[in-house]
């Protein structure tokens, strides 16, 4: 009998970047065309193309473009109009894969393995959101989310798209700073630096044995990511979970006590609905149409912590809904819609999550498996990294923790 051997079909993992995402949501009309730099706490956040053609870096600050281009202009980052922005962006994701994961305001993973033709998606994908967004995405396809977000071309880059088969991987990363290998913390970045590793492949040359010795599990990491090693996966974490409300009045409403009453009706459905699913929140969203204007007003309000008290939710409701009034000029409203976001579970729930037979059992009791448990804590390394859940021989105590320890014996 013959045995072939059965091979794993390769995974198409995207990473997709809105380079102007936040440009085309800061700007207005006038200034399109004009070399100007998008900042957030003085640093830069995106830029005009003209900008870019300059060689402006991203995070950069406002003296280094100065230096770079005399007539650079600035605007400050309007977030919710970015996240308004980018939704857009993902509902097009959501089209062709169900796993579409936001890491942050203007970029995404996304799985699509098993979805049809990779490449015809890529360029539909690409072309409707130029249409949308009035500019093209950069997009890396490749085998794991390491190497699809270290191989996005750069802002700069005429190119768009980008390919990495497995077998490119390891040439792709072996020139590459060990800042491409993302997942590494700051720290280690930092102490590989201190050891003289600065390129990936310097970093394969160290052996295991030594990177374990210096930086613990996380060096073991450090050892399977030169590698391409990376087993994380795509989640489904868009569209993200919420609970919501809305109003759409017949009459436009036009008195601020019956935008009070209206929103303590939601925070009460809201609040409702968290309990059921015994759940909480720690932010709210409030999108406000007005008379007269054409565009959607959104605003969100985070709460002190997590909580699915109607008081609470009404609080930061009123906070969102002063602020999206402000923006339209206190125009006479036409519907609104409230939505909790965020959403997290009780303690209990989030451990016993992770064990089944617990269901139904106290917080308590101790009945899971150690197969079970070994597959929670991979499960958190996977996706908050290594050092998310150190065994004890893993911790090292300072010398006066030593002392204290041996005094008490």
């Amino acid at each position: 009998m013959v045995v072939s051997e059965v091979k794993t079909p390769m995974r198409y993992i995207a990473y997709l970047n809105l380079p102007y995402l936040q440009y085309c949501s800061s700007v207005k009309p006038e200034q399109r065309g004009l070399p100007l730099a998008v900042l957030e706490n003085n640093t830069v956040v995106s830029m005009s193309p003209e900008l870019a053609a300059l060689g402006v870096a991203l995070r950069a600050s406002r003296r280094q473009v100065k230096h770079v281009c005399p007539e650079a202009m600035f605007v400050q980052h309007d977030k919710d109009a970015s996240l308004h922005l980018a939704k857009g962006a993902w509902d097009i994701c959501a089209d062709y894969t169900p796993l579409v994961e936001p890491s942050e305001v203007n970029s995404a993973f996304l799985d699509i393995t098993g979805c049809g033709d990779a490449r015809s998606i890529v360029a539909e994908l690409s072309r409707r959101c130029a249409e949308t967004l009035g500019f093209t995405p950069h997009i890396c396809v490749a085998p794991t989310k390491l190497v699809a977000k270290a191989g996005v071309p750069p802002i700069s880059s005429e190119e768009r798209a980008a390919w990495i088969s497995p077998d490119e991987v390891l040439d792709f990363l072996a020139p590459l700073p060990v800042q491409a290998l993302w997942p590494l913390s700051k720290a280690t970045l930092e102490h590989l630096w201190r050891l003289g590793v600065n390129s990936v492949a310097q970093l394969r040359a160290v052996p295991v044995e030594e990177l374990i010795d210096q930086l613990g599990e996380e060096g073991l990491l450090a050892h399977r990511l030169s590698l391409g090693i990376d087993h994380s996966r795509v989640q489904a974490a868009y569209p993200e979970p919420s609970v919501s409300c809305s109003f759409r009045f017949d009459q436009p409403l036009d008195s601020w006590d019956d935008m009070l009453k209206c929103l303590k009706i939601c925070a009460a459905q809201i609040s409702s609905e968290l309990d059921q699913a015994q759940a909480s929140t720690s932010s709210v969203e409030l999108t406000v149409q007005s008379a007269g204007y054409a565009d959607l007003v959104k605003r969100r309000a985070a709460l002190r912590s997590p909580a699915s008290s109607a008081q609470a939710l009404e609080s930061a409701l009123i906070r969102a809904a002063r602020a999206a009034t402000r923006a339209s000029a206190n125009a006479p409203v036409i519907s609104l819609h409230a939505r909790a976001t965020n959403l997290s579970m009780p303690a209990g729930l989030q451990l016993r999550m992770f064990c089944p037979e617990l269901q139904g059992l106290a917080p308590s009791d101790d009945a899971c498996h150690a197969d079970e448990l070994a597959r929670a804590i991979e499960s958190i390394r996977q996706r908050f990294g290594a050092k998310s859940v150190l065994t004890a021989d893993a911790i090292v105590r300072t010398r006066r923790d030593r002392m204290i320890a041996a005094s008490l014996l």
